[in-house]
Order: C-alpha cells, then sequence, then structure tokens
C-alpha cells in the first residue's frame, strides 16, 4: 500500500465499493483510508497478460475465473481489499461481480520502489485460507518468488525463486506448471 489518499474521509466497505465503481482510479482499502494504486508500466503489463492468459487457457475447463488489475480481492472482511495484478478462484461459491473472495492464486508484479508493499501484502495474504499460491515478479529483474502453501497446513509455507529462463514453476495440486519462459515473453528484463 502506497500512502493514504489526500481525502481523509474514512469509507464504510460499501462506500468504498461504491466509490470504486464510479472512480476512474483505483484505490486499495485498509480500515476505512483509500490508498492510490500506481499506473502500471508496459513490462508490468505485459507480464500480468502472459500469466493471466497461461491460467486463462489452462483452467478453461473448469469453473475457474481470472482477475486481472481492475478485479478485487477480499483479503480481510471489513478490513482490507486490494487489487493484485493477476488472481485465479475455482471456487465455485466465488461468484461476487465485485470481488473475489477465496483466490486460490495471487500474483503481485512490483517495481524497486514496490518491494516494501509486497511485503506488507503478504503478511496479510497468508492468513487467507483459500490461498495456496502467492507470487511476486520483478518487472525489471527476471525474478520470480512464490509461496505455497503446504498441504494440509493453514500455517506452513514453502518459498521458492527462480532467476533462469529455463526454470518452470509447478503449482502442486492444481496439474499446472508456468515457465518462466511464458512470464517473461516479449519483456526485456535483465538477468539476475
Amino acid at each position: 500500500m502506497g500512502h493514504p489518499a489526500e481525502n481523509k474521509k474514512h469509507f464504510t466497505v460499501e462506500e468504498y465499493l461504491q466509490y470504486e465503481e464510479e472512480s476512474e482510479f483505483r484505490n486499495e482499502f485498509y480500515k476505512g483510508e483509500l490508498f492510490p494504486v500506481e499506473a502500471t508500466t508496459r513490462r508490468h503489463n505485459d507480464i500480468a497478460q502472459n500469466i493471466g492468459t497461461a491460467l486463462r487457457k489452462h483452467f478453461t475447463k473448469e469453473s475457474c475465473f481470472v482477475g486481472f488489475g481492475k478485479m478485487l480481492i477480499e483479503v480481510e472482511k471489513d478490513i482490507y481489499y486490494t487489487y493484485p495484478d493477476v488472481s485465479l478462484t475455482c471456487d465455485s461459491e466465488d461468484n461476487d461481480e465485485r470481488l473475489i473472495q477465496k483466490p486460490s492464486i495471487i500474483v503481485e508484479i512490483y517495481s524497486p520502489k514496490m518491494v516494501c508493499d509486497k511485503v506488507s501484502k503478504w503478511l496479510r495474504y497468508r492468513k487467507m485460507p483459500s490461498l495456496n499460491f502467492y507470487l511476486t515478479i520483478s518487472q525489471n529483474d527476471m525474478m520470480v518468488e512464490i509461496y505455497s502453501r503446504r498441504k494440509n497446513n493453514i500455517s506452513l509455507w514453502n518459498f521458492q525463486y527462480f532467476t533462469n529462463i529455463q526454470d518452470i514453476i509447478h503449482f502442486e495440486n492444481l496439474d499446472f506448471e508456468l515457465p518462466l519462459a511464458s512470464i517473461y515473453e516479449f519483456v526485456a528484463v535483465d538477468a539476475v
């Protein structure tokens, strides 16, 4: 999250959701305050499209939904709402038109100035019972970090990072693989 919006008004969740429908700019919500979402870059956008396309192609036969940067996530009911870059839900009860409540995958693409943001979000995301995978992806360097929830354990997570174009990320329990070559296709980034 960035700095609070200039408007110091405290919002209820319903006021916030209404405001977001009418606003041309996106804001994240935390305990009644709004935090503007920063504009993205071409690289950021290309990476998000690459991941979203891979997820959509793989999960077309299932009743899954892939959300992009303008799809809100309810991280903590009435407390924290955010716009990850890409998300996936396959829960048949997760069908609200305005937001995703039970994501299994959340992807955040970051620039060097957003490194602190990814840590603060992770501290909240990991508490979501439905979340099984949290990816943070650098838009400047070839680096993907993934937190994977351990099977049958709500509080234990595995951490891996990938920096080689030949690396392939395996999403256990989802029968899905995502090569770094697909994530960074048509994107000029530096090697790590």
